[in-house]
């Protein structure tokens, strides 16, 4: 049987091997950071929080009747954190890509989110690949600040992103477990 509610988001999986470059530099500061695993990386879509049954099934039905964007390739270049790299709270790496798509990737989540009748989003969709989030009561050390400013044009990978995934994320102590619900593959 399946249990609602459930903590769920649309993304886009990145599959980018050459980001552990920076996660390497990124874990000789593990205890002030928790760590996006390799496997977890992708870019939001929109995050639905706890939701339950018929909103699920409102939504899975809009996605799978709506036309499907076209695939998009990414750059995944340079480093970056919220809200900056003085007072960091998440470690990202930039994207390149074409905005007209990700523009239409990004709708095609929100559209459906809105008519299932969650709330519409009111953030500015910035796509980014989230490395790291600082532990509340730390802070990053300099040496890690200045590895990010060093690193702000680097290029890490280049992907292709093929399809948007709908996640329930468990909360586990050692970090989220993302499980696929539904997956929809791109155009």
């Amino acid at each position: 049987m399946d249990l609602f509610p459930k903590r769920m988001f649309i993304c886009l999986p990145v599959a980018a091997p050459g980001v552990e470059k920076a996660g390497v530099e990124l874990e000789k500061s593990a205890s002030c950071l928790k760590l996006v695993h390799g496997k977890n990386y992708h870019i939001t879509l929109k995050f639905l929080g706890d939701i339950g049954q018929a909103v699920c099934s409102a939504l899975v039905t809009t996605l799978d009747s709506s036309s499907r964007p076209q695939k998009v390739e990414c750059m995944i270049k340079g480093l970056g954190c919220f809200p900056g790299v003085e007072n960091p709270s998440v470690i990202w790496a930039g994207m390149e890509y074409d905005s007209r798509i990700m523009d239409e990737l990004f709708n095609f989540g929100e559209d459906a989110a809105v008519t299932a009748g969650l709330a519409p989003e009111r953030k500015n969709f910035i796509p980014h690949l989230t490395l790291a989030r600082v532990r509340r009561g730390t802070s990053v050390p300099p040496a890690l600040k200045d590895y990010i400013k060093a690193n702000r044009e680097t290029l890490y990978d280049r992907c292709v992103l093929d399809r948007v995934v709908l996640f329930e994320s468990v909360l586990k102590k050692n970090g989220p477990e993302y499980k696929v619900y539904k997956q929809w593959e791109l155009a």
